[in-house]
């Protein structure tokens, strides 16, 4: 991974649009979430203040804007979604300064999920049950970071709340941009997709990913896709005490921590063919 200075984190994290002068170099382009190394400056905390609920629906609304996803004349207080109060809210932020912002759903059997079960007129029977699932939605990272690996911290969080519920499955809808991203890091589709109610009218295209197979966390991605998603995760999991690796699952991870530099070295070479360019979208 490459470290960047000081002065380079300060330009991401004000950059608001693209311009010439803020063009990022080839390195910082990668397979979605970035092969500048920026994740250790990232904080990742819950919403639970009106205040910083308001920052968030600022942050929906900026990056929306600029997606083309939203017309000017839309408020923040409009990008309110009906069941963010029982969404779970987080925001990332960088030396106190937001930068990103995701939702999760931890829903029960019986809970209605306004963006899964409207538009699909009801939990598809081929879903595994909501019980056993996790629901990331409302991702939006602010462009200047979108080049770098704060996106692991997304899903670092998203993977340690799947372990302390013990829950198995992670379901998100995204653009088909997107969800070539998310198929690479272990998504597959479902073959469901539905317009977006509001703003452009984007298709999204709901994807899954089964994080627990044959009921161990982490064994659906190959060694390269692991260590590069999921190591740091695993080890803070293992540490606390919250994962137990033992027998035959310590030796297959084991061998996985094996193929550490390679993964390292192919989140370079593959950054500007993977790469997102300066002017793609910030928000899903």
């Amino acid at each position: 991974m490459l470290y960047p200075s000081s002065s380079t984190i300060a330009v991401y994290a004000a950059a608001e649009a693209p311009t010439t002068a803020r063009r990022l170099p080839r390195s910082a382009l990668t397979i979605g979430v970035g092969a500048v190394a920026a994740k250790h400056l990232v904080e990742v905390a819950e919403v639970g203040s009106t205040d910083a609920m308001q920052q968030v629906l600022e942050l929906r609304r900026d990056c929306y804007l600029k997606a083309g996803k939203v017309g000017r004349d839309v408020s923040a207080a409009e990008m309110a979604q009906p069941d963010d109060a029982t969404a779970r809210v987080f925001s990332l932020s960088v030396r106190g300064r937001l930068v990103g912002t995701f939702r999760l759903r931890v829903p029960s059997s019986g809970d209605v999920l306004d963006t899964i079960d409207g538009p699909l007129g009801g939990w598809p029977a081929s879903f595994p049950d909501k019980a056993r699932t996790i629901e990331v939605s409302s991702l939006c990272i602010r462009r200047g970071f979108r080049r770098t690996d704060a996106m692991k911290r997304v899903f670092e969080t998203v993977h340690r709340t799947l372990v302390e519920c013990g829950r198995s499955h992670i379901l998100i809808a995204a653009d088909e941009r997107l969800a070539r991203k998310y198929r690479f890091i272990g998504f597959a589709a479902t073959g469901m997709s539905y317009l977006k109610p509001t703003g452009n009218r984007a298709r999204l295209h709901v994807l899954i990913s089964n994080q627990r197979p044959l009921g161990v966390y982490g064994l659906h991605a190959d060694p390269l896709r692991w260590n590069m998603f999921l190591r740091d995760v695993t080890e803070e999991l293992l540490a606390e005490g919250k994962l137990r690796h033992t027998g035959v699952v310590a030796l297959i991870f084991a061998l996985y921590r094996r193929f550490g530099w390679l993964a390292r070295a192919c989140e370079n070479v593959l950054a500007p063919k993977l790469g997102s360019s300066p002017g793609k979208r910030d928000a899903r």
